[in-house]
Formats: structure tokens, C-alpha cells, sequence
């Protein structure tokens, strides 16, 4: 019996190679200078149990690991596709809602009571107690941005980007002639 070493994916697998033709007859039509080795159309590859075992075993490993892991590929989409959903913000879900506005000190809580009308209130900051009801329009920027306008009673108008996504509120205020632009943290409160 001659020995060979076969390349596999994952390791070096010994078989058995014997040669098929073992008589003298034979022997002779193998071209002149051929080893037994180098003709193996005419060789039996014998493989053992164990052997056999082995690679049935580390197939069912290797068939474990791709299912494991594309079942937490599946499952990362999935969360992934919901949190996504889930920060979608549509300004008819801003109805009832309340949200606090921060530029540093001052703090404002504007509350949208309908599809047209909401009401602020200063919490904090110079301008502390004052509140108004106003009417205002909104739309959708994209996915977690939206667009609000209003004019105040004084004579103020308000323009916001409201950034759900970043936390932030991008504001503009034209008085008179005059217009002015601040940046601020915005959040919805829970529970209003």
C-alpha cells in the first residue's frame, strides 16, 4: 500500500491510495518510466470510517456556525428595521405632544394641541412665565426632521428645524426687518 497526502479546505487529510492494477500483465501497459503514483486513473482511494467521521463531524460544526451566524444577521436586521421605524417622526405625531427647548439658560416648553394650533410657556431664563397660544404650519423634512412656523402675538415670526435624529433645534426669528438665528437642544418629554 502507497500513502498520499490530499490538500483540503481546512487540513491535511491522509488516504490510502492502492493501485487497482496489482498484476504483471498490467504492469505492462503502463507507459515506460510511469510509477504507480503518477497513473492515478488507476488507482482506489480508500477512505476510513474514522476519517469519514471526522469530516462528517466538522461539517455539521462548520453547518452550525453559518446557520448561527446568519440567524444573528437576520436578527441585527430586524432590530434594526424596527429602531428605524421607531424614529420616524411624523408631525401628526407630534399632536399632544409636549417638547422642551434649550438655548443655554432659557427654556421653553411648546405643547402642539391639533393639527393647527399649540401653546409655549417659558420655564426658565429672561423671558420666564411668559406663555402664549399660537397657530402654527408644519411639514416633514425627512425621517426625523420637520419644519414648524409660527407668528407671535408681538409681532415675532418663528421658524424652526426641529432635528429629532441630532436633539437639536435650528431656529430663526424675524422681528421687523431684522432676523436672527440661534441653535438649541430639543427633546419630547414623557408623559405630555
Amino acid at each position: 500500500m502507497k500513502h498520499k497526502f490530499i490538500i483540503g479546505l481546512s487540513a491535511l487529510v491522509p488516504m490510502t491510495v492502492s493501485p487497482l492494477l496489482e498484476g504483471t500483465e498490467d504492469r505492462r501497459r503502463l507507459p515506460a518510466g510511469a510509477g504507480e503514483t503518477e497513473v492515478c486513473s488507476n488507482l482506489e482511494f480508500a477512505i476510513s470510517y474514522g476519517l469519514f467521521n471526522s469530516l462528517l463531524a466538522r461539517k455539521r460544526i462548520y453547518t452550525f456556525i453559518i446557520l448561527l451566524f446568519v440567524v444573528l444577521l437576520v436578527s441585527c436586521k430586524q432590530n434594526t428595521d424596527e429602531s428605524a421605524e421607531s424614529s420616524v417622526i411624523k408631525p401628526e405625531d407630534l399632536i399632544g405632544k409636549t417638547m422642551e427647548y434649550r438655548y443655554g439658560e432659557s427654556i421653553y416648553h411648546v405643547t402642539i394641541d391639533s393639527d393647527s394650533t399649540l401653546h409655549w410657556e417659558a420655564m426658565a431664563g429672561d423671558e420666564k412665565g411668559l406663555r402664549e397660544n399660537e397657530t402654527y404650519v408644519i411639514a416633514s423634512l425627512d425621517d426625523s426632521k420637520v419644519f414648524i412656523t409660527w407668528g407671535e402675538e408681538n409681532g415675532i415670526g418663528v421658524a424652526q428645524v426641529l432635528d429629532f435624529k441630532k436633539g437639536l433645534v435650528y431656529n430663526h426669528l424675524l422681528r421687523g426687518r431684522t432676523v436672527t438665528a440661534g441653535e438649541g437642544e430639543i427633546k419630547v418629554l414623557d408623559g405630555k
